[in-house]
Order: structure tokens, then C-alpha cells, then sequence
């Protein structure tokens, strides 16, 4: 996922995130909801880092599940994790608690 590229996200980022590239809030980031949010003016070095952002996180399919987010999630690789400052297995609950509250939100069936 996102950690696998050396990007972490606090919670309040990932809903964030969720709410600016789910756009028919169906619990899924479609590949052309993100290319859509992502399409201001990118060169076409910054449109190659999206795809492989997306591919890396997607394994290459159309659009990534919930429940697919929460199985690539590493919490191990977390900043928090890595300074001790938290456990992993807290870090893994605090995701998918946001995660579950989006689904929540909106239609994550």
C-alpha cells in the first residue's frame, strides 16, 4: 500500500483522502475516480508516479475494496511504529476503525 512507498498517513489524512477520491462514495477508489482527482495539469512524470502509486497498491485492478485496504495495510512500517511511539497492532485498529467509520459514512456493502 501507501506505506510500501514511504507515504503515512495519521487517520484524519487517510479519511481525507477517502473523501476526495471515493467520488460516488461507494467504499472504493475506482482507478478513474483517482485519475479523475488526480488530472490538475500532472506532467507526464507526476501522471507516471500516479499509476505506479496505483498499480502498487491495486496489484494493476480497476478499483481496491475496503477490505482489500485493510489486508495491505503494514502497520509495522508506521512512523509511530518504527519511533515506538506506538504498537503495531494499535496502529492496525486505529486504521481500520477509520476505515470502518467511512464505511459508515457512506455504502461500503
Amino acid at each position: 500500500m501507501l506505506s510500501g512507498l514511504g507515504v503515512f498517513l495519521s487517520t484524519q489524512e487517510l479519511r481525507t483522502l477517502t473523501n476526495h477520491f471515493d467520488i460516488n462514495k461507494d467504499g472504493c477508489i475506482a482507478y478513474d475516480e483517482f485519475v479523475q482527482a488526480m488530472r490538475t495539469d500532472m506532467s507526464d512524470s507526476r501522471l507516471a508516479v500516479v499509476k505506479r502509486a496505483w498499480a502498487e497498491l491495486t496489484g494493476g485492478a480497476a478499483s481496491c475494496s475496503v477490505d482489500e485496504l485493510k489486508s495491505r495495510y503494514h502497520a509495522d512500517k508506521h512512523p509511530r511504529v518504527l519511533s515506538r511511539e506506538k504498537k503495531a497492532d494499535c496502529v492496525f485498529a486505529d486504521f481500520c476503525s477509520e476505515i470502518d467509520a467511512l464505511c459508515h459514512e457512506g455504502d461500503c456493502s
